[in-house]
């Protein structure tokens, strides 16, 4: 067999380092957006109560969020929406001051990495408000609920309550 004969596959060095660059530089202009940008954790508990003396009680729905970013995130409104809506249709703000820091923090809000904030919507005024937007006809019962956090930027973290208005207005307990 004549060397001549065997067959070569010439590999162009110049288009896989071409290739390489292009791939390195995507990356390179990736890495500083990942870097910075603000992500926040949502948690919902629709079943707490806030015991205020021994015969008061009150159930709400817990909303809490952990900035999971490197950069701070200031938190300027917050509420709870009908999926695919951006007008929050129920947001408290409160008078009684052993309350306040529950239902009414203090807005807007800076978290800094490893952060939390949270805050309540009592959950028989908003089962009696859903119930009376229904009736009126403003709200579908099969609407799903969503709670919302907006930040200073304008950027909206969501997640979903995992819940219809039935099934928000039917929960029982606490």
């Amino acid at each position: 067999m004549n060397f001549e004969e065997v067959p070569c596959i010439m590999f162009n060095w110049q288009a896989f380092s071409a290739i390489g660059t292009w791939v390195a530089i995507m990356v390179a202009l990736f890495i500083p957006y990942w870097q910075n940008r603000r992500r926040l954790i949502l948690r919902i508990i629709p079943n707490r109560c806030a015991i205020l003396n021994v015969n008061e009680v009150i159930p709400y729905i817990d909303i809490s969020a952990v900035n999971a970013g490197t950069s701070d995130v200031v938190i300027s409104g917050w509420g709870i929406c009908i999926e695919g809506s951006s007008e929050m249709i129920f947001h408290v703000a409160t008078q009684d001051d052993r309350l306040c820091s529950i239902f009414d923090p203090k807005l807007p809000l800076r978290l800094s990495p490893g952060d939390s904030f949270s805050c309540g919507i009592p959950r028989k005024e908003m089962q009696n408000n859903l119930k009376s937007f229904v009736q009126k006809g403003a709200l579908q019962i099969d609407d799903w609920l969503v709670v919302k956090i907006s930040d200073s930027c304008g950027k909206v973290y969501e997640k979903p309550l995992k819940m219809t208005i039935q099934e928000f207005i039917d929960l029982k307990g606490a």
